[in-house]
């Protein structure tokens, strides 16, 4: 059983599996669900209706679109596009307590004649059709009633967007500067649409009829504001977004966003092929009304040709794909010049969406990962870019004298590189070095002569290693005394054998191994006194010689105790040979004070730790040790992490089967370098998450650092993770 939304009233209804359609038991409305799909599509589902119910239908409707390109034979995604289309909101009847739908954003064409209603019907089942045909004649009735009022209303010159109140409900500074731009315009002679003025005589009324017929019939729309929030509020965004789509069957009409206190970077993206007004600028109003005045007056004359002739700073650019592409392009390249690397990109994106065969976009892109300003620098770069994606693409599609110049870059690029590998091969001594050589080398585009700069790189590498392990075995070699410095040599040697005189260090080793194994005592204090192999080959472990146990018996004054002592813990000193053999001296004498002083007092103990004295020097390590160390120090790094991974992993998932939990995620969107927030990121990141399922669950603003002018985003995303019985 799945808990799904009721499109009438928002109702989470338990729905037993198979149900298509019931009365919801919040509301009494019949209402449809979507069938039981894959979880993507269930969470793609509940976002699309949590726009349609918060009034945000272009977002909706991109949402049920993307379900559709996932399940072609979805009924309720269509239905949802239908009613993200025509903007309903089903609103409680105050005296039949029913639900009623009302009409946000009617359409010329009726509901019953739209393309996505008639999918739905044929994709729907028995109970699913019965609803969304009895929904749509309602739906039809209320479309037929909007229209007819709309055709009696006269015609708008200016249709002013804006938003009214915050929300405290309190009067916004976008309010009172548009309420000033609408007296003006109308002393001018202009017919304005201004819903706090416009709208007053139609309290009680919907005001839908209205406001569609002066967006029909308004030749320029105002857009204002002064916050990014106050563009993208339900309602704003809704009268701009419709007249957008206005636009596209009549370029006469010009939509001019103006905005004050704020980044012009910050506007919606859909505004981003628009010229903006600064309404803080000298002369704002009077190159506004002498626009608007074009634009108007060049209609009332039916002169067409004039009526595109509107001044630069006010103009709608209603242009073809390629025109779009090259202004895009050449916005970016202004950016990229500036260093606003984040605009750069977002406007190379914005060619690539309009012509994504376009090799200027995908140089740029090339260029902005390499952080460089003009397209003569790749040609200077330090690291090889002809194996990037970007560049690859941008051959791909560039005309020949582009191709040209690109592999004219990469090759000048390539040869400044290799030359300078080759400098840095003279100074290499160590194996880091030249394994940072052949990876930089195996990056570069195939040249004559690379192979053979690699093999002689790999060869050198071979050899920097074993001069490193032989040299180290040399140092070693000189104060070697013990028999664990012997052992140690030989293991390093036995590695290198056909390396200088290895076969003769390695003979010199056996010999005194054989040696020191042969007059070595078997007294485990004396050899630990001595600094000998705590174990040699062959070895038992007894009791202490005469001389030792003498020394201790006069502090421990109990023979008899000792002894035993030392018998019993014979067999566990063989069990534990092994271990204690790679243990350093002073953990190995620690281990003999704590063995064969059992039960004695600690004063007794510390007179007893007397007896053993370390005479072994202390010796520099060489740098095969350090080796040694750091290698055996990263293993146990990588076995540690991998234990706390799979503890975690663990965790969670008992986690998981006993509850229905949730997890988290963070990511950070660095502000643009002048300053303001990224909006054009912070999109992206949000409709990413969005589609792997996370919800946004808060937002916190910082600085970078202290001091710093740019800040970042930090958004904190949410996904339910569902309990065992629930999959």
């Amino acid at each position: 059983m799945a808990s799904v939304q009721c499109k009438m009233c928002g109702y989470m209804v338990e729905l037993p599996e198979g149900v298509t359609a019931c009365e919801c038991p919040a509301c009494g409305s019949m209402t449809t669900f979507p069938k039981c799909g894959s979880e993507h599509t269930e969470q793609l589902h509940a976002r699309a209706e949590h726009f349609r119910q918060r009034n945000e239908f272009d977002k909706a409707l991109d949402t049920y679109e993307a379900i559709v390109r996932e399940t072609p034979d979805d009924a309720e995604a269509y239905w949802g596009m239908v009613l993200s289309r025509f903007g309903i909101e089903y609103v409680e009847d105050p005296i039949s307590h029913e639900r009623v739908p009302t009409c946000h954003r009617v359409q010329y064409e009726s509901i019953l004649s739209d393309s996505d209603y008639k999918s739905a019907l044929e994709y729907a089942d028995a109970s699913q059709q019965a609803v969304y045909e009895a929904e749509a004649k309602r739906i039809a009735e209320i479309q037929k009633g909007i229209l007819s009022i709309s055709s009696q209303e006269k015609p708008f010159d200016v249709f002013i967007c804006y938003k009214e109140s915050d929300a405290n409900g309190s009067r916004t500074k976008d309010s009172v500067i548009a309420n000033d731009i609408y007296h003006q315009l109308t002393r001018e002679g202009f017919k304005v649409f201004f819903a706090a003025i416009t709208l007053e005589d139609k309290l009680g009324q919907a005001y839908e009829p209205y406001i569609f017929a002066a967006l029909n019939s308004a030749k320029v729309m105002i857009v204002l504001g002064t916050k990014p929030e106050y563009f993208n509020a339900p309602w704003v965004r809704n009268e701009w977004s419709r007249y957008l789509k206005i636009i596209k069957n009549d370029p006469k009409k010009i939509l001019i966003p103006a905005y004050r206190d704020m980044d012009a970077y910050d506007l919606p993206e859909e505004f981003s092929f628009l010229q903006a007004q600064d309404m803080a600028k000298i002369g704002f109003m009077n190159d506004l009304i002498h626009g608007i005045k074009k634009v108007v007056n060049a209609d009332k004359e039916k002169k067409p040709a004039q009526a595109a002739a509107v001044p630069e700073s006010v103009i709608y650019n209603k242009v073809n794909a390629g025109t779009g592409v090259e202004q895009a392009l050449k916005r970016a390249t202004f950016f990229l010049e500036d260093g606003d690397w984040n605009s750069a990109s977002a406007y190379f994106e914005k060619a690539l969406d309009l012509q994504p065969e376009c090799a200027e976009a995908y140089v740029g892109k090339l260029m902005l990962e390499y952080g460089i300003k003009k397209r003569e620098e790749l040609s200077r770069q330090t690291k090889p870019f002809t194996n990037n994606e970007c560049y690859i693409r941008a051959l791909r599609f560039a005309d020949d004298d582009l191709k040209k110049e690109l592999e004219k870059y990469g090759k000048e690029a390539n040869q400044h590189i290799y030359e300078s590998l080759e400098a840095e091969f003279k100074k290499a001594s160590t194996e880091k070095d030249f394994d940072e050589i052949i990876e930089k080398t195996r990056a570069l585009s195939y040249f004559e002569g690379i192979d053979k700069f690699i093999e002689d790189c790999n060869e050198a590498k071979v050899t920097s290693h074993k001069e490193m392990i032989y040299s180290s075995a040399v140092k070693i070699m000189e104060t070697a005394k013990y028999y664990e410095d012997y052992l140690k040599l030989l293991s390093m040697l036995q590695q290198i054998p056909d390396y200088k005189d290895s076969q003769d260090k390695i003979a010199q080793c056996n010999e005194a191994l054989d040696k020191l194994s042969a007059t070595t005592n078997n007294c485990v204090i004396c050899r630990e006194r001595e600094g000998t192999k705590l174990f040699v080959p062959g070895d038992t472990i007894s009791k202490c010689c005469d001389k030792c146990m003498t020394r201790l018996n006069m502090i421990y004054m109990n023979k008899g105790r000792l002894s035993t002592a030392c018998t019993g813990n014979i067999q566990y000193l063989n069990e534990r040979m092994q271990y204690i053999a790679k243990q350093s001296i002073k953990d190995r004498i620690q281990f003999i004070i704590d063995t064969y002083t059992n039960s004695i007092p600690e004063l007794r103990k510390k007179e007893i730790e007397q007896v053993i004295v370390i005479d072994k020097p202390v010796r520099e390590k060489t740098e095969y040790e350090l080796e040694e160390e750091r290698k055996q120090q990263e293993e146990e790094n990588r076995r540690r992490d991998e234990e706390r991974r799979k503890e975690i992993e663990l965790q969670k998932q008992i986690v998981i089967n006993k509850n229905a939990a949730f997890e988290y995620d963070v990511q950070v969107v660095i502000d643009k370098t002048t300053g303001g927030t990224d909006t054009d990121m912070l999109r992206y990141v949000l409709s990413q998450n969005a589609m792997a399922g996370w919800k946004l669950h808060s937002v916190v603003n910082d600085k970078v650092s202290d001091g710093a002018p740019v800040g970042q985003t930090i958004l904190v995303f949410e996904r339910r993770i569902k309990a065992q019985e629930d999959r």
